[in-house]
């Protein structure tokens, strides 16, 4: 390489570490701080994404781990230890209670000491079963029977089916009366999701946003659950003219 080329490239080098130099604008403190907020925002990012990938298991481990330790303990106890534990400085509350292991929501594996995966096993199995028992039942003819008949039949039951049917229905007109502030329940001819939902959802609004974490979660739960009775008892209704004791219309 010649000499004149060589000096070219050098001066060439030169000018890119001056223009390097001269692009920044910005002072020796400024940049010093944009680098240490840059490094904390990472950190703080980086912290959340850790946190929020171990939750799932963390939660479902602490539980798991109280049931075990404790076999008596209730479900809300053991959701007031985690919280308490673990939020805020680990977790935050509303993010926690996505990961309630499942046999948290069903008070009879509770009782049954069920948790973790065994739970989840034991309960599909248990599943499986009531579905090969509805199957039976739905293919099995049932005789008609009057109220009387049922009653003679089925010495050990308290209370008649009426008188439950009427305890429910007076359930239901509370419940919704609290749930929505009507105190009368929609006719045939509402439409109950704009007249009743939609209209009152405001009103829910203020209620919810009132009350505290930890009072969402119980109540966030406690539907959940009564959501689940309700389904089945939907569709209990609904195959109710193949299964009914009285085939009045």
């Amino acid at each position: 390489m010649s000499k004149k080329l060589k000096s070219k490239n050098k001066l060439l080098k030169q000018q890119e570490i001056i223009a390097e130099i001269q692009e920044e604008t910005k002072t020796f403190e400024q940049i010093a701080k944009e680098i240490e907020g840059n490094v904390q925002r990472d950190t703080k990012e980086a912290i959340a994404k850790i946190k929020e990938q171990t939750a799932e298991i963390g939660v479902r481990r602490l539980c798991n781990a109280l049931k075990r330790d404790k076999p008596d303990i209730t479900a809300k106890e053991i959701r007031l230890r985690v919280v308490h534990r673990m939020c805020p400085h680990i977790w935050r509350e509303n993010y926690v209670r996505q990961f309630w292991p499942e046999w948290m929501k069903n008070p009879a594996a509770i009782d049954a000491g069920i948790a973790g995966d065994q739970g989840r096993t034991k309960k599909s199995y248990k599943n499986s079963i009531l579905q090969e028992q509805e199957k039976e039942e739905e293919q099995t003819p049932v005789s008609s029977q009057t109220i009387w008949e049922y009653e003679d039949t089925h010495p050990k039951t308290e209370t008649s089916p009426i008188q439950v049917k009427g305890d429910i229905n007076r359930a239901i007109h509370t419940l919704f009366g609290r749930l929505t502030g009507i105190n009368h329940m929609p006719h045939m001819e509402d439409d109950v999701k704009k007249q009743y939902v939609i209209d009152t959802r405001e009103r829910a609004k203020d209620i919810i946003n009132g009350i505290s974490k930890i009072e969402r979660d119980f109540l966030y739960n406690w539907l959940t659950w009564l959501g689940m009775v309700m389904d089945d008892w939907t569709n209990l209704l609904e195959k109710a003219d193949k299964t009914a004791y009285d085939t009045r219309e």
